[in-house]
């Protein structure tokens, strides 16, 4: 076998492996439907904006519970509560402490 057939093979398992690699890849960044994506920014939005009946609205359309978005989501970072905390959304912190069954501040732990 030549140095140059050798090469092409090299060159070519490389290549194979680099796209096998990059669908990969993209396939896990995709874990979420557009919709439920888009209906998971929006419940951000709402915490932002201090907008507990469009918070109501948004989480009921998507069919997850509050516990299961307090697990899960994170906006900018922080889950549900820090961030309503962080924009002093407190009509929407309030919300979300009911439905959760937590405190509506946020105290620091050491």
């Amino acid at each position: 076998m030549s140095k140059s057939s050798l090469l092409c093979k090299s060159l070519f398992t490389a290549a194979l492996i680099a796209t096998t690699s990059l669908s990969v890849s993209a396939t896990a960044q995709a874990a979420y439907p557009a919709y439920i994506e888009n209906d998971l920014i929006k419940i951000c939005t709402a915490i932002r904006d201090n907008k507990p009946m469009r918070l109501q609205r948004i989480v009921k359309k998507t069919g997850l519970s509050y516990r299961q978005l307090q697990n899960g989501l994170v906006c900018n970072n922080d889950d549900m509560m820090t961030f309503a905390a962080k924009h002093q959304s407190e009509a929407t912190s309030q919300l979300l402490a009911r439905r959760l069954g937590t405190s509506p501040t946020l105290t620091a732990a050491r």
